[in-house]
């Protein structure tokens, strides 16, 4: 590691240690902020994220190579029009007209019935939610969050490959669309959390 580098680590970690110090004394309203602290690489993300200068750097540094989707070979929404669609998203900012099949539907759930997920994304908080009644049960966390798992379900798999997806997508981006990545999480009610745990 170079001398610049080995400083400005150095730098990130004095900052850590002066707000782990700062939260110790204070106790409170560092919720939101307690990634940062976890997690000192991510501390430069809270300082400058909204700098735009700085995000293009860190979009040119980190950039990959984009992957665009593979259409499927079958639609999973043979009845929706794609260009109405993307059309109706441009004027309405959203669109109605999709409905997942109940089989989709069922798959996915199955998935996540038998799928570790972790409780507000965090990899020590390890759930395993079997019904929909035990999610209701939980009170601890305020959402489940499968993380890379979802890309072993094949359900989603097809949705991410839908041609009628993709083609909408397409059609309303204006260029051919990338997959970032898919998301599969529990919402829970949690009427007794606490605000500062709610943020966090």
């Amino acid at each position: 590691m170079d001398a610049p580098s080995q400083i400005a680590g150095t730098e990130i970690l004095a900052w850590r240690d002066r707000l782990l110090s700062l939260k110790r004394r204070t106790g409170r309203g560092f919720g939101k902020y307690s990634v940062a602290l976890r997690h000192p690489s991510w501390l430069l993300m809270f300082v400058f994220g909204r700098v735009l200068a700085a995000r293009s750097l860190h979009r040119w540094l980190t950039r990959r190579e984009k992957t665009e989707c593979e259409p499927g070979s079958e639609t999973l929404f043979p009845e929706v029009d794609a260009a109405a669609a993307a059309q109706r998203m441009r004027r309405d900012g959203v669109y109605a007209g999709l409905r997942l099949p109940d089989a989709i539907l069922h798959d996915i759930l199955a998935f996540s019935f038998c799928t570790n997920c972790f409780g507000n994304s965090d990899s020590k908080a390890l759930l395993k939610i079997g019904s929909i009644a035990q999610a209701e049960g939980v009170r601890d966390f305020v959402i489940a969050d499968y993380r890379e798992a979802v890309d072993s379900c094949s359900a989603i798999d097809r949705l991410q490959r839908d041609p009628v997806l993709l083609s909408i997508a397409e059609s309303y981006l204006g260029t051919a669309p990338c997959l970032l990545r898919s998301r599969l999480w529990w919402s829970f009610c949690c009427p007794d959390i606490s605000d500062r745990e709610r943020e966090s």
